[in-house]
C-alpha cells in the first residue's frame, strides 16, 4: 500500500522555501498602509491618515523546522540542502501565498470608515512529522534510520484554496482628550476553491533499504474536494474579524490648530498617540465542501509496503490515490459523510506601537494561531513575534523587523514605502551571509489614495485657501479672507478706495460732505455741491462754483467772474454843470469847465481815475502744492500734460486680473520715490488702465485698484501720500488696439509721471 505518510512528506518538499508572515508584519503597522490595515485589525480604518484609498499586493509565507535550506538554492539553482536541524517539537511545514486583488476604503465622517477587498489564499499545512521521518526526508531517505520501525505519532496534511470579500466597518468609540479607542468588524464572504486533507492518529512505521514502507494497522481521515463538478456545487462560507485599538494621547492639545472660525480642528494627518495597543481575532469561520466520492477515511488492515518514490511528487493528488492506495485500504468512513468543513486559520493578534521621537517607532506584533492538533480538516498560521523599529513620514517609510517564529529562528528583515509603493521581506539573512534559512519571505504592493493634510494658509490669516477669497492677501474671516485696510466691511477687491472708509452704496468710497458724490470724483470734496459742478458749491446757482465765483451770494455772468455787470455811469453829472461826474473835479458844486467843474475861486485840477490792482496772495509750498494738485484733479490728462513739464515716468504693467506691483518693477519705483522726496516742486500723476476684456465698470474698478496699489508702494517708500494725484480709465484709454495678447499686455498699465509743480 502507498504510505501516505510519505505522500504528504514529498508535497512538502517540493514547495518553494520563501516565507512572509500573513499580516504583512511592519507595513499594516505603519500608519499609512491605508485598507491594507485592515488586514491585520479591522479597527484600523477610522481616524485613518487617509481620507480614502485603493491598493493591490501580494504576500508569500514559507516556514519550516529542520531543514536549513543553502542561500544557493534561491541566488543559483542549487538544491542542495544545507544542514539538518532536529526540530525542538515535532516537524512542520506551513505555506501561504495570499494575492490581495484589490483594497480600499472610504472615510464617511471623521468617526466612521467603511473598507471593501478581494483576496485569494492558499493554506498549506504539514504538522507531527517524527524525528526519523525527518532525518530520513533530510537525507533522502538512506542513513542510520532505513530498516527501524519507529513510531510516528499523529500526523495532519492540510491544503485549502479560497477567494473571500471583505465587508469592514471601523467606528471611533471613545475620543476624550487624552484616551482613544476605536474598533472595527470584517465580515468575510467566502467561496472555496479546492481542499484536502489528511489525518491520522500514528502508528508503527519502516522504511525499508530497497525504498519499501510498511506500516500496519493505521487509521486515516481523507477527504478531497468535488473539484470535477464544481459549478453545481456550492462552496460558500462566512468568516469574521474583531479588533479594538486603544491610543493614548497625554499631548492631544498639540494636535489642534485654528482655521476657518475654530479654534480646535483635529489634525487629521498627524500621529497623536504615544502609544497604542491593539488586539484582534481575524479568520473566525470556515467553508463546507462536498466531498469527492473517491475519497473516503480509511485503514491499512493489510501490512501492504509500497515504494516511496511513488508518491513523491503527487501532492495528494487523487489519481495516484485512487489508483495506488484506497484499492488496497479498508473503507472505513459512515455511508452519510459526503460533506466535510475546512476551518480558516484563525489567530489572535497583538499589538503595541510606542512612539520614541517624532516620526520614530518601536513596534511589537504578535500572531498566535488558535487551532485544535486533533481536527483533521483545519489549516493554521504559525506563531510569530515580530520587534520592530520604523521611521515613518507621509511620503515615505522604513524598517528593521526583527522577527522570532516557532522553528526557534531569530531572523531580521527590511521593510520600505516610497510614496504609492511598498515592499518587505522578514528575513534577509541569507544575502548578508547566512547560508542556513529555514524560513524567508516577500512582500510589495501600491496604495494610491488622499491622505489628510493640514489646510494651506499661504497668507497666514487662518483662513484655508480653499474657502479664502484673497489667498495671497491677509485678511479675516467675516470678510471670507481678504483684507479691509480702511475697516469699511468691503474687502479691498472690491473697494474702489480701499484706504478711505466708506459706505458699500458708494463701492466703500467716503463722500465726506455727503453731496452724493464720492470723494475721488468732488472736485470740492469738504462743501456740498452738485453733480453739475463736480460737487462744488454754487450759493447764487449762476453756473459758476463759489470757488471761482468773485460774487458767490450774487448772481453773476461768467465774463464777469461770477459777478453782474456794472451800470453806465459815463453821463452822470451830478451836480447839474453840464461836466460828466467822470472828469468833474467839483462832482457835486457846479462849475464852468474852464475850472474843471469847480466853482470860480475854487482851482482844482483833474481826477485822475483809481486803478485797483489784485491783491498779491502770499502763498506757502504746501499751499501751492495743493492748489496744483487740486487743479490737476480738475484737469484732463491732456490739461495736465500740455499745462506743466513731465520730469520722469515709467510704466508699471500688470497680469490679467491682478492689481500687485510685481517685484520687476520696485527698483524703478525705489528710485522715483527718492526723486520726489529730494524735491518739494514735483507731483506724481497715476494713471491706472486695463485691456478691453471683462465688463467695462469692472475695469474701471480694476484700473483703480492698479493706481491704489501703486499708490500704497510709494506711500510705504516714504513719499507724502498728498502729493499723489489719481486717475483711472479703465478700458478707454488704451496704449494700443486690443487685436492681440501682445497689445492687451501694454494696455494692462499704470502710468507714473513725476509733474513740475507749476504751470
Amino acid at each position: 500500500m502507498k504510505n501516505f505518510l510519505f505522500l504528504a512528506l514529498a508535497t512538502i518538499l517540493l514547495q518553494s522555501k520563501l516565507t512572509a508572515q500573513t499580516n504583512y508584519n511592519t507595513f499594516t503597522n505603519d500608519n499609512f498602509a491605508g485598507p491594507f490595515a485592515q488586514t491585520l485589525n479591522p479597527a484600523s480604518l477610522s481616524d485613518n491618515r487617509y481620507k480614502w484609498a485603493v491598493g493591490l499586493g501580494g504576500n508569500y509565507s514559507y516556514s519550516n523546522n529542520y531543514i536549513g535550506n543553502n542561500i544557493n538554492h534561491f541566488l543559483y539553482g542549487n538544491k542542495d540542502k544545507s544542514a539538518y536541524k532536529e526540530p525542538v517539537f515535532k516537524g512542520y511545514f506551513s505555506e501561504l501565498v495570499e494575492v490581495n486583488i484589490i483594497s480600499g476604503f472610504l472615510e464617511l465622517t471623521p468617526t466612521d470608515a467603511i473598507g471593501y477587498s478581494w483576496k485569494v489564499k492558499r493554506f498549506t499545512n504539514f504538522d507531527g512529522i517524527s524525528d526519523e521521518l525527518t532525518d530520513l526526508d533530510f537525507n533522502s531517505f538512506t542513513g542510520g534510520n532505513i530498516g527501524k520501525q519507529f513510531t510516528q505519532g499523529r500526523l495532519s496534511y492540510g491544503k485549502m484554496s479560497w477567494a473571500e470579500h471583505n465587508l469592514t466597518y471601523s467606528r471611533t468609540l471613545i475620543d476624550k482628550k487624552k484616551r482613544f479607542m476605536k474598533a472595527g468588524i470584517t465580515v468575510k464572504i467566502l467561496n472555496g476553491l479546492n481542499a484536502r486533507y489528511l489525518y491520522t492518529e500514528g502508528g508503527d512505521i519502516t522504511v525499508n533499504a530497497n525504498g519499501q514502507t510498511t506500516f500496519d494497522g493505521m487509521e486515516f481521515q481523507y477527504g478531497e474536494s468535488d473539484d470535477d463538478n464544481q459549478l453545481r456545487k456550492t462552496r460558500i462560507g462566512l468568516g469574521l474579524d474583531l479588533g479594538f485599538v486603544y491610543e493614548h494621547r497625554p499631548d492631544y492639545k498639540k494636535y489642534y490648530y485654528e482655521m476657518d472660525g475654530r479654534r480646535r480642528n483635529p489634525s487629521l494627518h498627524e500621529n497623536k498617540y504615544k502609544w497604542k495597543f491593539g488586539a484582534s481575532i481575524t479568520n473566525i469561520g470556515g467553508i463546507r465542501y462536498t466531498k469527492d466520492t473517491n475519497s473516503y477515511n480509511f485503514v491499512n488492515d493489510n501490512n501492504n509496503t509500497i515504494p516511496y518514490k511513488i508518491l513523491f511528487d503527487n501532492k495528494l493528488k487523487k489519481e495516484d490515490i485512487q489508483n495506488n492506495v484506497l484499492n488496497q485500504v479498508t473503507n472505513n468512513q459512515d455511508a452519510g459523510d459526503t460533506n466535510f468543513r475546512m476551518s480558516l486559520p484563525t489567530a489572535i493578534n497583538l499589538m503595541f506601537d510606542y512612539r520614541i521621537l517624532p516620526n520614530i517607532y518601536l513596534n511589537y506584533t504578535g500572531s498566535i494561531p488558535v487551532w485544535l492538533r486533533s481536527d483533521p480538516s483545519k489549516v493554521h498560521d504559525m506563531i510569530i513575534h515580530t520587534v520592530s523599529g520604523r521611521y515613518e513620514k507621509a511620503g515615505y517609510a522604513v524598517g528593521v523587523p526583527i522577527t522570532f517564529q516557532r522553528n526557534g529562528q531569530l531572523n531580521l528583515g527590511v521593510y520600505g514605502r516610497v510614496k504609492n509603493f511598498f515592499f518587505g521581506a522578514n528575513n534577509v539573512t541569507g544575502l548578508i551571509g547566512q547560508r542556513r534559512l529555514y524560513n524567508g519571505n516577500v512582500y510589495a504592493g501600491v496604495v494610491f489614495g488622499i491622505k489628510h493634510k493640514m489646510p494651506s494658509d499661504k497668507d497666514g490669516d487662518l483662513i484655508s485657501d480653499a474657502k479664502d477669497l484673497c489667498p495671497l492677501d491677509s485678511g479675516g474671516r467675516r470678510m471670507k479672507g481678504c483684507p479691509d485696510a480702511d475697516g469699511d466691511k468691503i474687502p479691498d477687491y472690491k473697494d474702489f478706495c480701499p484706504y478711505d472708509y466708506g459706505p458699500r452704496k458708494y463701492n466703500g468710497c467716503p463722500d465726506t460732505d455727503k453731496d452724493g458724490i464720492m470723494d475721488y470724483e468732488d472736485n470740492c470734496p469738504t462743501e456740498k455741491g452738485l453733480r453739475a459742478n463736480k460737487g462744488c458749491p454754487d450759493r447764487d446757482k449762476d453756473g459758476i462754483i463759489d470757488e471761482v465765483d468773485r460774487c458767490p451770494t450774487v448772481p453773476g455772468v461768467y465774463e464777469n467772474n461770477g459777478c453782474p455787470l456794472e451800470p453806465l455811469v459815463c453821463c452822470l453829472d451830478s451836480d447839474g454843470d453840464g461836466i460828466s461826474d467822470a472828469i468833474d473835479s467839483c462832482a457835486y458844486e457846479p462849475g464852468p469847465a474852464t475850472n474843471n467843474g469847480c466853482p470860480d475861486g475854487k482851482v482844482k485840477t483833474p481826477k485822475a481815475p483809481k486803478v485797483k490792482y489784485p491783491k498779491v496772495e502770499k502763498k506757502t509750498v504746501e499751499q501751492t502744492l495743493e492748489d496744483a494738485k487740486s487743479q490737476m484733479e480738475k484737469q484732463t490728462v491732456k490739461e495736465v500734460l500740455d499745462g506743466r513739464s513731465t520730469i520722469d515716468y515709467v510704466n508699471v504693467y500688470f497680469d490679467v486680473d491682478k492689481s500687485n506691483v510685481q517685484s520687476q518693477y520696485h527698483s524703478k519705483l525705489d528710485g522715483f520715490a527718492d526723486k520726489i522726496n529730494q524735491s518739494a516742486k514735483v507731483v506724481i500723476l497715476v494713471l491706472g488702465h486695463t485691456d478691453s476684456d471683462g465688463d467695462s465698470k469692472y475695469n474701471l474698478a480694476l484700473s483703480q485698484r492698479r493706481s491704489e496699489a501703486v499708490k500704497r508702494y510709494l506711500i510705504k517708500q516714504g513719499v507724502d501720500k498728498d502729493r499723489i494725484v489719481i486717475k483711472s480709465y479703465g478700458e478707454e484709454r488704451p496704449a494700443e488696439e486690443n487685436t492681440n495678447t501682445a497689445n492687451k499686455s501694454k494696455n494692462r498699465r499704470v502710468e507714473v509721471r513725476i509733474m513740475s509743480l507749476h504751470n
